[in-house]
């Protein structure tokens, strides 16, 4: 119909071209080379048909014309068991149903095998327990060190420019792994044998317990940083002080108790691998225990802390069992075979 249009000189009288389905392939390629030429020139061209000669077989179209009858096969696609076009399809089909089956199963067969490999971390944690006891309290230092200059941040001014560790990729790099990474070496540390343990438990908690205050101490001079409105007021540093002491003795006890209970199952219980439920139920329980005591502080400071600041320990406990959550699930399977 194009080339009847110009060939009859007709097809400079349309304003507007209408196309729908293949048709839109046509109009594109139409009106890319009336871009590129102009639409006299396109007019002149694909009115020509016929071949050039009568001596040699030779077509008169533009090679424009010839491109697009080249390609544009699929538009119109010969039917046919056995044509050239329907064995296209299926190679294609083949083809990338065989790339999506390898990619996924590839993803599925190395998230089946890493609970194998965190087993092997548990063991291995039961001859190097100091080691993971240090890892879980350094861990937890950078946690809570990133955590504290969020917050900080949180209360500077909002035109105020924001960096790299506040946003969201950052937050993810700086404390949700280093809690995640500190959940996990607590759970191995405190699911060793009890006489190993206990040696370690009150260095950790002094060391543990000195880090945070000396964090309280570089935060005071920080948030006297501050924009004088967004200051904290001398009865607000007390309360704060006093809700971070009574929810980290809080989050102790926590721990204290889980690590009893957990010995106290393994003597009142017969498990065939204790470490496949260390596992699958240790990093998701420290996770709680730390959600309970950001509730306790929360609750405890109530006003005295900004929106956003609140906004931010909302978020962070609601992703953290997540997180530990996800970490564990691909050994939630072999939970019930082995325990």
């Amino acid at each position: 119909m194009l080339q009847a249009l110009a060939a009859s000189k007709k097809l400079a009288s349309f304003d507007y071209l209408s196309t729908v389905s293949g048709g839109g392939y046509i109009g594109n390629w139409l009106t890319a080379w009336i871009h590129r030429c102009g639409l006299q020139r396109v007019q002149d061209e694909l009115g020509k048909s016929g071949s050039l000669s009568k001596g040699a077989p030779t077509s008169a179209e533009p090679s424009e014309v010839a491109w697009l009858r080249r390609y544009s096969n699929y538009l119109a696609p010969r039917t046919g068991l056995l044509s050239f076009d329907t064995l296209t399809l299926i190679a294609t089909w083949v083809r990338n149903g065989a790339l999506n089956a390898v990619i996924i199963i590839g993803f599925l067969a190395a998230l089946l095998a890493l609970p194998f490999l965190m087993l092997q971390m548990v063991r291995f944690g039961d001859a190097y327990y100091i080691a993971f006891g240090f890892a879980a309290a350094w861990f937890g230092v950078v946690f809570y060190g990133m955590a504290g200059y969020n917050l900080w941040q949180q209360g500077m001014s909002t035109t105020r420019k924001r960096n790299w560790v506040i946003s969201t990729p950052g937050v993810i790099a700086t404390v949700i792994v280093p809690a995640v990474l500190a959940c996990c070496s607590t759970a191995i540390w405190l699911g060793t044998g009890e006489s190993k343990t206990s040696e370690v438990v009150e260095y950790s908690c002094w060391f543990v317990g000195l880090s945070l205050a000396g964090m309280l101490v570089i935060w005071i001079p920080f948030d006297r940083r501050k924009p004088a409105v967004n200051r904290l007021t001398l009865g607000e540093y007390f309360v704060l002080s006093v809700a971070g002491v009574v929810s980290f003795f809080f989050g102790v006890l926590e721990l204290f108790l889980l690590y009893h209970g957990w010995h106290f199952m393994l003597e009142k219980t017969s498990l065939r691998q204790p470490e496949i439920m260390l596992l699958v139920l240790g990093p998701p329980m420290i996770a709680l225990a730390f959600c309970g005591g950001t509730t306790v502080y929360i609750g405890m400071v109530g006003r005295a802390y900004f929106e956003r600041s609140r906004e931010w320990w909302s978020r962070l406990t609601a992703c953290s069992p997540s997180a530990r959550a996800g970490r564990s699930g691909p050994a939630w399977p072999f939970f019930p075979y082995h325990c």
